[in-house]
């Protein structure tokens, strides 16, 4: 039995419902009808990061603590000082689907799943998905790079569209430069599980989200945006004929919903505006642009933002961190990202009456609520616990999600996104925000919160009506786990989706699996002394 992930960063609900109704996705349509099809859930905002962590791991941001790329926090296990955190494939390391398949001897194939950079060892092969400091492929066992460059010699982790185009020819080439690079991906893709056993893959394609930041919500080129999703289609169908050929089932996923946006709002200039003192990190705000990242990437020669990431974290980081804390002063509150504030020297008090004052904020142009939703560290924990479902954790469990978890969280209104710019206007026009910068999609609101499930193979359960199904995003790991007759460990909280796919009722404890293999080791180990 095999199960092939199929990701698709961006891949939006509505949007595909409707090119599917009117006939353009044949693939996908052979999917709804003769598989499973639903949404699937996650807790606002609906970022990446999070999202795919989530799906791995089959832990909730609560538990794995993800909130975004690079996030800016307080160090309080020794002393109160700001630290910037870049995430790597630590966050996975030991926790996902494939470490728990590793362990009870199944091989897996993982190419270009987020966070997975530096690639590390599993039973099978890795190729570093985003963000990744290498542009080119890095992969578990190195040994195999000669061999996949000699397939793609021009293989690009991340597609970065350009900041300024000008009109539709720039459009269009940017979405040929996406195919290609999918169709690169594939490639690869295809001569692993053409050459290597494996039991459990998963594949992640991202350049859909990239396109539709540019472009969703744009009448102009509504064309060439619905010309891409014929284009997954056709890649669909290269993808269904493997999995036949293996008798596999198929999960595709994709992270959240899109919609237009109009408007960016400018945080720091927000809390200037409301006498709210704050300190907030530049160096965050500059990694997280585009042109910083294109510059670092064009450098991957050298392997600059390499240096970046493990030299100076260790080297230099410490007086970083030294200049940081020296800068707190009488600061309130730390920007972690551009949507999580956390208090320093604020008390509850101070926190609540800053929540009203922002859920009191008005569009200057508009008169209408900046924010849809505005929670505490208490409100969210509480939303997203009952939103999972889950009643019963262990103790230490709780208290990890009162560290984790900012003291608050903002979800701008559909067609706004918060920004860590400090524009000359709190709320600026999308394209007047930045010289030359073109971005007209978003996925920040409580409208983008369910991106697309879609099953279809040998176990899975065909529905009589398509599109109702309803699940979350930790309830993906534990349902692979289950269709390889693996119990799910307690911290994964998550439900067995059994009304989806045809699941034995025996499942081992994985706990078992992991007496088994470390006694494995013990006897290998004997065996040489």
């Amino acid at each position: 039995m095999k199960v092939v992930l199929l990701g698709i960063d961006g891949l939006d609900l509505n949007l595909l419902k409707r090119l599917v109704n009117e006939g353009k996705l044949p693939n996908f349509k052979h999917i709804i009808e003769n598989g499973a099809s639903g949404g699937i859930w996650s807790p606002p905002p609906p970022l990446s990061p999070a999202i795919w962590v989530s799906i791995a791991t089959g832990q909730s941001r609560l538990q794995h603590g993800v909130f975004d790329f690079i996030e800016f926090v307080i160090d309080k296990q020794k002393y109160l000082r700001p630290k910037t955190i870049i995430h790597t494939s630590e966050i996975l390391r030991g926790r996902s689907v494939w470490d728990h398949l590793s362990i009870t001897g199944y091989n897996s194939l993982v190419v270009n799943y987020p966070f997975t950079y530096p690639p590390y060892k599993i039973k099978g092969v890795m190729i570093s998905g985003f963000p990744s400091p290498s542009q080119d492929i890095e992969v578990y066992p190195s040994s195999l790079k000669n061999d996949l460059k000699k397939i793609v010699p021009r293989y690009t982790t991340e597609y970065i569209p350009p900041d300024k185009l000008q009109g539709s020819s720039d459009v269009k080439k940017m979405i040929e430069v996406a195919k290609r690079n999918i169709m690169n991906r594939v490639k690869i893709w295809g001569f692993l599980a053409n050459t290597y056993k494996f039991d459990f893959s998963s594949l992640v394609i991202t350049e859909l989200d990239r396109i539709q930041h540019k472009i969703f919500g744009l009448e102009e080129y509504l064309d060439l945006l619905v010309d891409f999703y014929i284009f997954l289609d056709k890649i669909l169908f290269v993808l269904l004929n493997k999995i036949r050929d293996l008798n596999a089932n198929l999960i595709i996923l994709s992270d959240h919903g899109f919609e237009s946006l109009k408007k960016f709002i400018s945080l720091p200039r927000l809390l200037e505006k409301l006498h709210v003192r704050f300190m907030s990190n530049p160096f965050a705000s500059s990694v997280r642009s585009k042109t910083f990242q294109r510059v670092t990437f064009s450098t991957t020669k050298i392997k600059f933002l390499n240096i970046l990431l493990e030299k100076t974290r260790k080297k230099i980081w410490k007086y970083v961190d030294i200049i940081n804390a020296s800068r707190l002063g009488k600061a309130q509150f730390l920007i972690r990202n551009n949507y999580c504030l956390d208090s320093l020297t604020a008390t509850y008090k101070d926190v609540f009456k800053i929540k009203k004052r922002l859920e009191e904020q008005r569009d200057e142009d508009n008169g209408s609520n900046i924010f849809e939703e505005i929670f505490t560290k208490y409100e969210y924990i509480q939303y997203v616990l009952h939103h999972f479902g889950i009643y019963n954790c262990l103790d230490a469990e709780k208290k990890h999600f009162y560290r984790s978890v900012p003291d608050l969280i903002l979800v701008p209104r559909p067609g706004y996104e918060l920004t860590l710019d400090k524009l000359k206007k709190t709320f600026m026009e999308t394209n007047s925000s930045k010289k030359g910068v073109i971005k007209h999609g978003t996925h920040y609101s409580m409208q983008t919160l369910f991106g697309v499930f879609l099953a279809y193979g040998p176990q899975v359960i065909k529905q009589d009506t398509n599109w109702q199904l309803k699940m979350n995003v930790i309830d993906i790991a534990p349902t692979i786990l289950a269709l390889y007759g693996i119990q799910p460990p307690r911290v994964m909280y998550g439900r067995i989706l059994n009304n989806v796919f045809t699941i034995s009722n025996k499942l081992t404890p994985l706990e078992k699996e992991y007496l088994k293999h470390k006694i494995k080791r013990l006897k290998r180990w004997k065996g040489r002394l």
